[in-house]
């Protein structure tokens, strides 16, 4: 097999809608009770509600049936963009459950409050006035559990059962409480289907324990709570999968499936934030980046005023600008650091910013207008190169005194005690956030549009990065409105990771249609080697990395056997023996030397042939040939040709080759394969032979002798044209570390 994706479609986005009546997997055939119907009435009429059923009734279908099967674990993992709504699928997935057999939800909700308390209040919402279900949490009394009365679960002659759904904090403490109290109803969970909904899985709970009688706290928890649940399923949700994708596949929390939730029509992510042509990014130069103290430099001041002209333009048109609790909030989000006092100190500087521009217009406002009428006609010229429709620069020019007064400034990082109590009804219309790991992940700040991110790469995971992404989301209505000011170094990190984002995705969407289990899939990411695919303390799964050198050239480290293969290589010469000529300028060459170059070949073909190569030393070239096919399938999706070159030789039989000798030694290595310049004939060396064509991949065929034995071998070198700097996974080596918890 060539590769995994190489025999199927590239080209999906959307999962394939499900038919109600048509039965699913696992026995299933889902049906839409008053839970869903319930949750159906209430999502927002922009929200395509086929497109939602479909694809929940997908997830669903994927665990087991708790109709049909008694005792069950099923762990499933569920990706969405950033900011794509992620909260709205798994709202969705639990009233569907509870429609369809599952009696308790369980909602590992984050760490931060802020994460928490949002996930409670969506519930709650969804859920008021909501017969025979009651809604739950724990993040701010961690003893609650003694206070529930479970028994309601179980299903009496004259007591119906009712359902519960309990958010609590991803904390151990939380979790080993939870655990203690389901084991004093142990007789009423040993037949109580749960569903365990992880929000942002790959945060937190997994195991970052390398030591084989070590487990981290988080992890622990979570996995004796599932020992205590005889009848469950977890659907893990996240926007960046590669660290759950990136444990032991032998590990119970490794995802047997994935899923996908497509965003809808006015959302933005990261492939239309950081085109090369969007105006959406703009850099903070070097001499405005945060160094020691906090300061409102020139370009932060021209942020502040580009986001007072969205403000300004939200009082005029409130209709294309995103509403909630049926307000129109328009914020600024500030990232400064990860530092807590430097937050707090960048907002003392921001509120003192703002009370001198306050008393600048309450003491002369025509003198304010003087002197900042330059850069804010400068910023609204900028909107409205791309946005005709914008409001007159009057309309938006006259407000702005107004909106700079109600303007709210907040610090919100685990130092202020108002984290916790920090809710959007009771905030203004208007409001600036700073704040570092707190406004990371899964939080929403609403009514986002400016964003001014000082904060560089740190440790480099990319899924981590990813995450500070709260730009995203569905804001298509006011797109010309939206403003990203970052550092250079994070600004390249996103555009890389535009590519990596879409390789993943569509390998995962192809591997799908296969119908085999995810641990079969073969892992791969495609990363610029100065970034890494999420912290490393979690891996267990062994990498190739970058197997093209820097000089764009894989080759093999053992001779391939000439007996065993010649015939294929035979083959592969035979097919395209009509496409051969001298490789070009090669006049003054030795015979050694002299190649012949065939172009414009089928690079899918040459995919085919490598796949039949027999390689017999015990030795890792079998599995680097692999995993080079990996990315060179990649190359063929993207409509990469290919070049063969035959070195040494001005024939296509192998008989007629140069007798090149290369030494193999004891470890049945070969030494230097390529051979250098010689000056005096103008040979470049081996390095510098291949193809100059665009979009081709290069490979060197090199017929050789054994210096100490006299026997021929073949060697391949294979040369890419753009640096694809591609993970991949080298085997499933899962046995040699430790593999989790049992339960």
């Amino acid at each position: 097999m060539i590769s995994q994706n190489q025999m199927t479609k590239r080209d999906l986005i959307h999962i394939s809608p499900v038919d109600d009546s048509f039965p699913l997997k696992n026995g299933w055939i889902i049906k839409e009770g008053k839970y869903f119907k319930n949750f159906l009435s209430k999502i927002p009429k922009e929200i395509d509600s086929a497109l939602v059923s479909s694809e929940t009734k997908n997830i669903l279908s994927s665990f087991p049936n708790p109709s049909k099967v008694k005792k069950f674990k099923s762990t499933g993992c569920v990706i969405g963009y950033v900011q794509s709504g992620k909260t709205t699928s798994f709202n969705a997935l639990s009233s569907l459950a509870l429609d369809n057999g599952y009696k308790f939800i369980i909602v590992l909700a984050g760490r931060s409050n802020m994460l928490i308390d949002q996930n409670k209040k969506e519930f709650e919402k969804l859920f008021l006035n909501v017969d025979s279900c009651k809604v739950m949490d724990s993040y701010k009394n961690v003893n609650c559990f003694r206070t529930i009365d479970f028994s309601m679960l179980r299903e009496d002659k004259y007591d119906p059962a009712e359902k519960i759904i309990l958010v609590i904090n991803k904390h151990q403490t939380h979790i080993e409480n939870l655990t203690a109290e389901i084991k004093n109803y142990y007789d009423i969970f040993n037949e109580c289907p749960t569903l365990i909904i992880d929000d942002e899985a790959d945060h937190a709970g997994l195991n970052t324990e390398k030591d084989n009688n070590n487990y981290s706290k988080i992890y622990s928890a979570i996995s004796a709570l599932r020992k205590s649940l005889p009848m469950h399923s977890v659907a893990q949700y996240t926007a960046t999968p590669q660290a759950l994708l990136m444990i032991s596949k032998k590990d119970p929390y490794s995802p047997e499936f994935v899923k996908f939730i497509s965003p809808g029509e006015k959302y933005i992510g990261t492939k239309e934030v950081f085109d090369k042509n969007s105006s959406i990014v703009s850099i903070i130069p070097g001499k405005d980046a945060l160094v020691e103290k906090p300061d409102v430099t020139d370009t932060l001041e021209t942020a502040i005023f580009h986001f007072l002209i969205a403000c300004s333009e939200s009082t005029i048109k409130p209709e294309i600008f995103t509403k909630s609790d049926g307000k129109t909030r328009v914020s600024m989000m500030i990232h400064p650091s990860v530092s807590k006092d430097l937050q707090n100190d960048y907002a003392a500087v921001l509120k003192d910013y703002f009370e001198s521009l306050i008393s600048s217009i309450e003491f002369d406002e025509t003198r304010f207008f003087e002197d900042h009428n330059k850069i804010i006609l400068e910023e609204y010229n900028k909107i409205k190169k791309n946005n005709k429709d914008i409001s007159s620069f009057k309309e938006i020019y006259e407000r702005i005194p107004y909106i700079i007064k109600k303007i709210k400034i907040h610090s919100l990082n685990s130092d202020q005690e108002n984290e916790v109590d920090f809710e959007w009804k009771n905030v203004g219309r208007f409001n600036i956030l700073i704040g570092g790991y707190k406004l990371d992940r899964g939080f929403v700040v609403k009514g986002l549009t400016t964003t001014y991110m000082e904060r560089g790469l740190g440790i480099s995971n990319m899924d981590s990065i990813q995450q500070r992404g709260r730009f995203y989301g569905y804001k298509r209505d006011h797109k010309h409105f939206l403003k990203v000011w970052l550092v250079s170094d994070i600004k390249k990190a996103f555009e890389n990771y535009v590519e990596t984002e879409e390789t993943l995705y569509n390998d995962l969407k192809s591997f799908n249609e296969l119908g085999k289990p995810l641990k079969e899939w073969r892992r791969r990411f495609l990363l610029k080697p100065e970034l890494n695919i999420c912290r490393k303390n979690i891996v267990r799964l062994t990498l190739f990395r970058n197997l093209f050198k820097q000089n764009g050239f894989f080759s093999n480290e053992n001779p391939i056997d000439f007996k065993e293969n010649h015939e294929n290589f035979e083959k592969l010469i035979k097919d395209n023996s009509d496409k051969f000529k001298s490789y070009p300028n090669q006049e003054n060459w030795s015979d050694e030397t002299k190649c012949l170059i065939a172009e414009d070949l089928s690079l899918r073909e040459i995919l085919k042939f490598l796949d039949n190569i027999h390689i017999n030393y015990d030795s890792n070239d079998k599995k680097k040939l692999s995993a080079a096919q990996i990315t060179l399938s990649k190359l063929a999706d993207e409509k990469y040709r290919c070049s063969l070159i035959l070195i040494g030789t001005n024939s296509l039989y192998f008989n007629e080759f140069y007798n090149r000798k290369r030494t193999v030694d004891e470890r049945k290595k070969i030494s230097k394969l390529f051979q250098g310049k010689t000056i005096s004939s103008g040979f470049p060396g081996h390095e510098k032979i291949f193809s100059r064509k665009n979009k081709t991949v290069t490979l060197q065929i090199h017929r050789l002798l054994n210096r100490k034995n006299g026997e021929q071998f073949f060697a391949l070198a294979i040369k890419i044209p753009d640096k694809k700097n591609m993970m991949i996974e080298y085997d499933d080596l899962s046995h040699l570390y430790h593999e989790g918890v049992d339960y």
